[in-house]
Parts: C-alpha cells; structure tokens; sequence
C-alpha cells in the first residue's frame, strides 16, 4: 500500500493527526458535531448493497478494496419492522430461489443470524472476509469512531496484515479524493471501491460531496459501486441525472430495486427506510453488469 503524507488530505485549519492503535493505523479528521452510527444495518438497503458487492468482488478479483462509509464491522441483531422486512424476510425468501439461495451474501448473512449471539455483518466484515485470503488492502473510513475501533478488531480477528490495513476516521469523500490523486492509472485499476451516502448531495466537513467522490474515482480508473436511495420518482429522477453527469464519459450502469408501489412513497420511505434504492457500477467488466442484473 502507498504511504500515506500526514500534511496532504486536509488544510492546516483541519489537519489530520496520525496515531496508533496496536498496529494499526487510523486518521484523525477533526471535531465532528454529528456521529455517523449507522441505525439502519440489516434493512432492505443493506440487502440491496452488500448482495451484489460480494458478487462483484468475487467477479472483479480486486487488489484493493476502498469504502467511504464503512460503519461498524458487525451488529448486534435486533428484531425491527424495517430489519424483519430486510434481511431476514430476504433469507427466507432466498430458499425459494436458487440464484439467492447460492449468493455469496446469503451464506455469510444466514451463518451470522443462526450462531449463539446472532449479528447483521456490515461490509468491513462481508468483504475483509471476501478478500483477506487474497492478500487484498483494506482502506475504510467513517466519522463515528467506535465503527472505526469495531474494524480494527475485525481485522486483527481475521488475520489481515497491518501494512494492508488503513482505517480512516474522517471525512471518506474527502480522503478518497485526495488518496486516489497519488495513484497511477494501473493501480487504480485495481481497486474496488464503495461510495454508500446516505444523501448525494451533501456535502461534508471535508467540503466535498459524495458526488465528488465518484468523479475523482470513475476519472481516476477506479472500479465503483455507488449505493443511494431515493423517497419518491422525482428525487430518484434528479438524483440519476446527477450521478450520470459525475460519471460523464465512463461506463456507468445503474440497478434498482422498488419497496412497495408508487402510490405512497413517502409513508413507504418513513416505515422501510427507503422507498427505492440503488447501486450504479463504474469501470466494471460486462460479467459484473451481467450479473448484478441477474440478482
């Protein structure tokens, strides 16, 4: 993995401090007003990232896998409307269809639900389990720090090497921008990398915008799953446009999935999480497109 320059990433009003924790290295971004803990694990927007992610590690073999919005590594599982609608209606449903029933995620999903303290596997856990035995590196990045510690432990649990981790707590926009300037064309080929904002539009601390983010990566060379979410047909329809204008020049194809019907979308938004939601593949080959259509 490349070295990393402490005074590169952020301005000196928002300078990163760099320190150890056991081996491992994680960033310091600054004060943050707001936590990122993610509240919404195991619902159908969970469902609809982490099943095709695993397919699409598995087909793209990346060297490097790179997330902006890491979360924790696992989650206590409580039983939720939103969760009993997501994952855990998915797995029943699966047994009904072989294409589900053999996808990667339904096993490592039904493995965590089914042990003695049953969790909902975040994506450091789906996909350090995917790839650590293909000596992969791992960056991850997330404001809460707490979901920064559960990866470290997740990593050191699972044996993956401390110079193949780099964990950082801050701004993922902002540090996947800056990160991917020092890259050539051939190593960010590379690399996987998952963009899953809850809001595209926003903009962070970092004074970029998860939009941002997925030019740098597309131009860069970068293999991207963006995931996003939408509340109703209008917002679905800006929100496309503006994601198509941020991959302006690169393939990008978008796969979507509809909660219930049209007719009252945001009362659907409020009880599920979401009313659709979405990934859009960048730079990846057509067997990848292919197959996440399939799903």
């Amino acid at each position: 993995m490349q070295p990393v320059n402490p005074d590169s990433v952020y301005s000196e009003a928002n300078r990163r401090d760099q320190y150890l924790l056991g081996a491992r290295s994680v960033l310091s971004c600054g004060r943050y007003a707001q936590r990122m803990a993610n509240h919404h694990f195991g619902e159908i927007g969970d469902v609809w990232k982490h099943l095709p992610l695993l397919e699409i590690a598995a087909i793209e073999a990346p060297t490097a896998y790179w997330e902006s919005h890491a979360g924790s590594a696992a989650y206590a599982w409580d039983e939720s409307e939103a969760r009993q609608f997501g994952a855990a209606r998915f797995l029943a449903l699966s047994e009904r269809e072989p294409l589900l029933a053999g996808a990667r995620y339904t096993a490592m999903l039904k493995q965590s639900l089914e042990q003695e303290s049953p969790v909902y596997p975040g994506s450091p856990r789906l996909m350090i389990a995917a790839l650590s035995s293909e000596d992969a590196e791992f960056v991850f990045c997330d404001i809460d720090g707490s979901s920064v510690s559960s990866i470290e432990l997740e990593a050191e649990r699972a044996g993956v090497r401390s110079v193949a981790l780099l964990c950082a707590h801050g701004d993922g926009n902002r540090f996947v921008i800056d990160r991917v300037k020092s890259l050539d064309i051939e190593y960010a080929g590379r690399i996987l990398a998952m963009l899953d904002p809850f809001s595209l539009e926003t903009v962070g601390e970092g004074g970029v915008s998860p939009l941002d983010a997925l030019h740098a990566l597309s131009s860069a060379g970068v293999k991207v799953l963006l995931w996003w979410c939408a509340k109703n047909r209008a917002e679905r329809k800006s929100r496309l446009m503006l994601i198509e204008r941020a991959c302006e020049g690169h393939d990008c194809t978008t796969h979507s999935i509809v909660v219930g019907d049209d007719v009252e979308t945001e009362r659907i938004a409020d009880r599920f999480g979401v009313w659709t939601c979405a990934v859009t593949l960048v730079n990846t080959n057509e067997q990848t497109q292919d197959a996440v259509a399939e799903l």
